[in-house]
């Protein structure tokens, strides 16, 4: 009988080992096959998707490819549920607080207030890396949270002065939030200001922010001036040349005068360009002023071309001898005059560039190279180039 029951015994105790040792064993490969990745691609994003795996998906919000971090929240997006919200939560910023910029570009469209909150919550954080961006970001989201949200930031002392400003140009373009521009204290930071009177310009037909933007162009800050003439063009396309042009020629802050000049860009009034025909032949200090110039001049349409082109025609001479003096042309900025007026009146460009080079008396030597280069180019000729001092060759960028 003792031996029976030692029999029955061990046997238990075998079945009992072997059942937990099985079980185990599968717990450990179970484990194994079902373990989170550290790392994913699109197409693991993929194949978790069709099986509703969160936890692998969200894995790809934390890659350091932007495509994939966007890929992987749009899929993010696509299903429900808490764990969802929380990877959302905790993947839009990095461990150092730093906006993830492929999970924000992932959330645009994006209409539940729960999940776009998971953003508005780290817009003003002071490791964000790219508040403006930020900002523009969240604000393609669709959920009725986010103009809300902005519409605070404009007035929230937490965020930074350029992230208020940008928060204002975008919600004061829709009528709704139009009051945000209008009311602004006349002590507000000037960015904001300014932002403010970009955004009025959207709203050509209201008279209270035109009146705005009118008394904000003799302001004292070149930013308010610059962004008010440019709104200013906007409500009276037609009527803004005399103060336009006094801007262009006469403002101390190159700001205000390259805003000037860019409020003419795609002219296409003859009478338009009569400023900047007289601008081109005046010195110019700043570079980007000059820049503005010579694009604003080059995007001339209907009847506005003709003028336009003579103007870059004729001036080239003056700016060869007035910029192109310390260095080769491709390493100065606002002086391609004759390649821009090559670009868009290329029939004419023989006759202007071979006029300009008759003209040569005081240029440079890298003028001369440069003007020398073009009429090869535009004449088909293969006259030698002269060189400037300790140059072996000459040539230009295309």
């Amino acid at each position: 009988m003792y031996i029976l029951w030692s029999s029955i015994l061990s046997l238990a105790i075998f079945i009992t080992n072997f059942n937990l040792g099985t079980y185990m064993l599968f717990s450990i490969l179970l484990a194994c096959f079902d373990s989170t990745p550290t790392t994913v691609t699109k197409e693991d994003v993929t194949q978790a998707f069709i099986k509703k795996n969160v936890s692998t998906i969200c894995v790809g919000l934390t890659m350091d490819e932007p495509e994939v971090q966007s890929f992987a929240t749009e899929k993010l997006r696509a299903l429900s549920g808490d764990d969802v919200v929380s990877c959302l939560c905790t993947n839009i910023v990095d461990a150092d607080g730093m906006l993830r910029e492929g999970v924000a570009m992932g959330l645009k469209g994006e209409t539940s207030n729960e999940r776009a909150e998971c953003f508005s919550k780290v817009l003003t954080s002071p490791n964000i890396g790219m508040p403006v961006r930020a900002v523009e970001l969240f604000s393609q989201l669709e959920a009725p949270m986010v103009r809300t949200h902005l519409s605070k930031m404009v007035g929230d002392s937490s965020a930074k002065v350029e992230q208020r400003a940008k928060a204002l140009e975008l919600i004061a373009r829709d009528e709704e939030y139009i009051d945000a521009a209008l009311t602004l204290p006349e002590d507000s930071d000037p960015l904001v200001i300014a932002a403010g009177l970009k955004a009025l310009g959207e709203h050509t037909k209201n008279k209270e922010g035109f009146r705005f933007i009118t008394k904000h162009l003799g302001h004292e800050n070149a930013n308010i001036r610059a962004a008010a003439i440019g709104s200013f063009k906007r409500h009276v396309p037609t009527r803004a040349d005399s103060t336009l042009c006094k801007a262009m020629l006469n403002d101390s802050e190159a700001i205000v005068r390259k805003a000037a000049v860019e409020a003419l860009y795609k002219i296409n009034r003859p009478d338009g360009v009569r400023c900047l025909r007289e601008l081109a032949m005046k010195e110019e200090s700043d570079a980007d002023v000059r820049e503005a110039l010579i694009k604003t001049l080059g995007s001339a349409m209907g009847d506005a071309k003709k003028p336009a082109y003579q103007a870059l025609c004729d001036a080239i001479p003056f700016f060869l001898k007035t910029y192109v003096k310390d260095d080769v042309i491709d390493k100065l900025k606002g002086v391609h005059i004759v390649k821009e007026h090559n670009r868009v009146d290329w029939e004419n460009s023989p006759k202007c560039v071979e006029r300009a080079y008759k003209a040569s008396t005081g240029y440079s030597c890298y003028a001369k190279m440069h003007i020398a280069l073009w009429r090869n180019l535009t004449t088909g000729q293969d006259k030698k180039t002269p060189l400037c001092p300790g140059m072996e060759e000459y040539s230009e960028l295309k």
